[in-house]
C-alpha cells in the first residue's frame, strides 16, 4: 500500500492532492491486492478524493486481483452513477 492508498481510503483529499502533483504519486500502483488508489476510494466513497485522481489520471477500467473494475467495487447506486 503506498501512502497514495492510504489517503485515498482515509478521504484526506488535500493530501491526495499533494501527493499527485506535487511527488507524482502514481494512480496505477496496486497493493497486494491488486487494488488502485481509485479501489479504495471508491469503496469507501470518498468522492473529494475519487475526482482528484481521476481528473489525474485513474483509470475506471483497472482490474483488482478479483477481476473487479472500479466501479464494480462501488457501496452504492450513488457512487456508481458518479463514474
Amino acid at each position: 500500500m503506498t501512502p497514495l492508498h492510504w489517503a485515498a481510503r482515509e478521504g484526506h483529499s488535500y493530501l491526495t492532492k499533494i501527493l499527485l502533483q506535487k511527488f507524482r504519486a502514481n494512480t496505477g500502483a496496486k497493493d497486494m491486492y491488486g487494488r488502485t488508489p481509485l479501489h479504495l476510494a471508491v469503496a469507501k466513497k470518498q468522492i473529494p478524493c475519487i475526482i482528484r485522481i481521476f481528473i489525474e489520471g485513474g483509470q475506471l477500467n483497472s482490474l483488482d486481483s478479483e477481476k473487479r473494475t472500479v466501479r464494480s467495487v462501488a457501496p452504492d447506486a450513488y457512487t456508481k452513477y458518479l463514474l
